[in-house]
């Protein structure tokens, strides 16, 4: 060449082969670079880099084995381990580099999910293995991990589950946290591209009415009778969950709903926001009049995520049966005698009209 020229700047135009779309996060997979202005001259291929750009955190990544299998035309090189998508290209001849069309690696899939997800608990806590593809390698080249979140839920994105592990390109490790539901799935988020939502379903376990304290008392209350329950995955650590109580039998007519106002959480309580020490939840509402005995008493979980409340099976409580302390008898004018009864768990007038 003369003095002051130099050959056209290389051009990247399309890219072929297993590693340009879709790419297993592993690396190790072939990409053809088609172009024109590449060279004749295979040491004068100084660098071929792709880059991810994560909304300004640039994650640079540098394309392996690349040889010369067409002159001029074509570069073939293998993927790194990596993960995202948009990947901006450059190949490097001569001291020029080239413009930058983009591949990118496949979509994270999460295809089973290990652990306790049938039965898990409200309270969180409990550790899940989601077991797929495409989840890239622990970190990037700059030291900070690919994965961003990972969530669950109804939709797959309703909670966050916390201390997010990546083992491998296939295995992550996650903590569950305070929720509620069934039939839950997860998804993840690696290099900004978002998995579709899990076809294997998480489930925790239904509340569930362990004791009722106490079990019976009085059709009527001078002062407000407090009923303890003693229960299991109400969900109280989780501040979407709202509660309600259905006392009574509608065969009969006597059910009524104890709104969540009415329901006091005594533990465990989202200020303080771990389990209570027996892992037990327990809260208490103000016993309503009634009558007769085995009375239903089923507890409803409701979550702003879910639309239909979750409900334990039912447990039942005695009104105590009417008994007749003593009669006395005045006299009248009038023929007969006129009685007066002290009665105790006899139905009020109105319960009779029913």
């Amino acid at each position: 060449l003369a003095a002051g020229t130099s050959y056209a700047a290389p051009i990247v135009s399309y890219f072929e082969g297993p590693g340009a779309a879709s790419a297993a996060t592993e690396g190790g997979e072939w990409v053809d670079v088609n172009g024109r202005n590449m060279g004749n001259d295979a040491s004068k291929i100084e660098a071929v880099r792709y880059v991810l750009d994560l909304d300004g955190r640039e994650v640079p990544y540098v394309a392996d084995n690349c040889t010369l299998t067409v002159p001029h035309e074509q570069l073939r090189c293998y993927t790194v381990e990596g993960a995202g998508r948009d990947l901006g290209w450059t190949v490097w001849v001569d001291g020029q580099p080239s413009s930058n069309p983009a591949t990118h690696y496949g979509v994270p899939e999460i295809t089973n999910l290990v652990g306790n997800i049938v039965n898990a608990s409200t309270d969180g806590g409990e550790w899940v293995w989601l077991v797929g593809d495409n989840f890239g390698p622990p970190v990037a080249s700059d030291g900070e991990p690919f994965v961003s979140e990972v969530t669950y839920g109804p939709s797959g994105v309703e909670y966050h589950a916390k201390d997010v592990t990546v083992a491998n390109h296939t295995h992550v490790k996650v903590r569950t946290v305070p929720a509620i539901g069934e039939g839950l799935s997860f998804r993840i988020v690696v290099a900004g591209q978002r998995s579709s939502p899990s076809r294997v379903k998480f489930s925790h376990q239904r509340p569930q009415i362990l004791s009722l304290s106490p079990m019976s008392g009085p059709t009527y209350n001078f002062r407000p009778l407090v009923v303890t329950v003693k229960a299991k995955n109400l969900g109280l650590l989780d501040p979407s969950v709202s509660l309600s109580i259905s006392f009574g039998n509608d065969a009969d007519r006597t059910l009524v709903t104890i709104p969540d106002a009415s329901i006091k959480r005594v533990s465990p309580t989202l200020d303080k926001g771990r389990p209570s020490a027996d892992g037990l939840h327990t809260v208490s509402f103000e016993l309503p009049e009634g009558i007769a005995p085995r009375r239903g008493v089923v507890l409803h979980a409701k979550s702003t995520h879910i639309a239909t409340p979750i409900d334990s099976p039912p447990v039942e409580f005695d009104y105590n049966a009417p008994t007749l302390r003593f009669v006395e008898v005045t006299a009248i004018r009038s023929s007969g005698d006129e009685y007066d009864f002290i009665l105790e768990n006899f139905p009020s007038a109105a319960d009779r009209e029913k």
